[in-house]
Order: structure tokens, then C-alpha cells, then sequence
């Protein structure tokens, strides 16, 4: 079997009549649509790490003539930027959908979170600061712990 030769099944659909109040997500450029197709089949088909390692030993080369033309054509254009620019909007769609659906606690006193906060790369916008914050407590415990005695040593 080669990857993306079966879809995902998610669930059983049991939870298809179930209506959820979800953001719209923004709509993709007119000037980036011939993006969707070549974007959609590669992206489902080579999805994973493994998938993507695979298609590197063993795609034709007519998809990599195919991959380097739109490639060239998204720089050449600019392109390239006003996709990376879509995906960061798209992104903080999904996050914001996750952050209202696994609301996450953060055992930490305020202060010890502004410390943490602090310690980090000044330059670095706060949004994404916090972001750094929720991901190491999501990610691990033990480092949000390490964290907690660094901070308090200090």
C-alpha cells in the first residue's frame, strides 16, 4: 500500500447531526487558487513525516517537475508570501477553535507566568510568548516543573 491509498476514517459518524458554532475560516486569495488542487493532493496523500519520506524515495519524476514549476511560479510571483501570510490567518482560526473547545489551565501563580514570560526572547511578540507558555505546560509537565524551580530560585 502506498501512502494516502486509504482516507482517514475518523469516528463512526455518529456525531453527524451534532451542530457546532465553529469560525469561518478566511477564504483562500483568488490569485492563490491554482494552489488548492496540487495542494490538496499532495497534503492528504503525503501527510506524515513517513508519507513525505516516501514520496522523496519513490515519486515519479513528473511530480517533481510539476511540485518545482508551482514552486517557482509562487516565488517568481510573490505568491509564496501572500500564502505563508493566508496560512498564519488559517492557523489562528484552528487555534482559537481548539483553545474554545480543550480550554487548558496553567498551574502556575501569575507571577511565576510573567517570569517565565520575562526569561523569554523580548523580541518575540507576547501572543506568541503565551503561545510558548500553553505549549510547554500542554507538552510536558516535567519541564513546566523545571520551569516553576528556575523560576523560583530566581
Amino acid at each position: 500500500m502506498h501512502p494516502g491509498d486509504s482516507p482517514d476514517t475518523l469516528g463512526n459518524g455518529s456525531d453527524d447531526n451534532v451542530v457546532r458554532n465553529e469560525p469561518e475560516f478566511p477564504p483562500i486569495p483568488k490569485e492563490l487558487e491554482y494552489l488548492i488542487e496540487p495542494g490538496t493532493y499532495y497534503g492528504r496523500k503525503y501527510r506524515f513525516d513517513n508519507d513525505v519520506q516516501w514520496f522523496i524515495e519513490n515519486a515519479d519524476e513528473s511530480d517533481f517537475e510539476t511540485l518545482a514549476a508551482l514552486a517557482e511560479r509562487a516565488r517568481l510571483s510573490g505568491d509564496y508570501v501572500r500564502l505563508m501570510e493566508w496560512m498564519d490567518e488559517v492557523r489562528d482560526v484552528v487555534e482559537r477553535m481548539v483553545d474554545e473547545r480543550y480550554p487548558y489551565r496553567l498551574v502556575i501563580s501569575e507571577q511565576q507566568r510573567k517570569e517565565f514570560l520575562r526569561l523569554m526572547n523580548p523580541d518575540m511578540p507576547e501572543r506568541q510568548r503565551e503561545k510558548c507558555v500553553r505549549q510547554s505546560a500542554e507538552a510536558n509537565e516535567f519541564l513546566l516543573l523545571k520551569v516553576r524551580l528556575f523560576v523560583l530560585a530566581n
